[in-house]
Order: C-alpha cells, then sequence, then structure tokens
C-alpha cells in the first residue's frame, strides 16, 4: 500500500513551492493532487529544518544532565521539556506532511 502510494506520487507534478508566506492561504486553496504535494513537500522541509534544533537541545539537555545537586533538577526538567518539544514539532510536521502526501495519491 505505502509503496503504491510513493509511485503513485513519484508521478504526481507537484504545484509551485509552498512559503511560510503563503502556507495557510495554499491550505485553504488546495484542491488538485499537485497542491497537496506541495504541501506535502513543504511540511517535509518543515520537519527536516527541526533537526539542528534537536541537536542544539540535546546537547543542552546533555549539559544539564551531567551537572549533580538539587539546584540543577529543575534546570534538567526544563531542558528535557524544550528537548521533547522539539522532537515533537518534528513529529508533527512529518504528520501534516504525510497526511497531505496520502491526499496526492488517493484523490
Amino acid at each position: 500500500m505505502i509503496l503504491a502510494a510513493l509511485l503513485v506520487a513519484a508521478t504526481i507534478t507537484p504545484g509551485p513551492p509552498v512559503t511560510d508566506a503563503d502556507v495557510a492561504a495554499r491550505v485553504r486553496s488546495a484542491r488538485t493532487a499537485g497542491d497537496e504535494l506541495a504541501l506535502a513537500q513543504y511540511y517535509w522541509r518543515r520537519a527536516a529544518a527541526e533537526a539542528p534544533r534537536i541537536e542544539f537541545y540535546e546537547q543542552l539537555y546533555r549539559a544539564y544532565h551531567g551537572l549533580e545537586g538539587k539546584t540543577y533538577e529543575p534546570l534538567q526538567r526544563q531542558a528535557r521539556e524544550l528537548l521533547k518539544a522539539a522532537r515533537e514539532s518534528r513529529q508533527h510536521w512529518e504528520l501534516l506532511a504525510q497526511a497531505h502526501q496520502h491526499r496526492a495519491t488517493v484523490e
């Protein structure tokens, strides 16, 4: 099923690239498989762009996690929450990308 969807997506010509400035309008106006694929590509790019942010928070978390003492515990929790939020952000972008990619292949 997934392979078939990918093969269908490979034959679709995406619409013009979606930007931060026009994403909301493009979501509202998406009518064709090409429109959906352009949105999927935008969201895949946004998901990939989270990698440096995740790496930054992983390093920050490791730095705080290496400190001992009760006074560092709140800072460790905050660093962990920042890392978790960055990972969740990437996951949300990926879910949007998958949904639009699927819509492109079933329409």
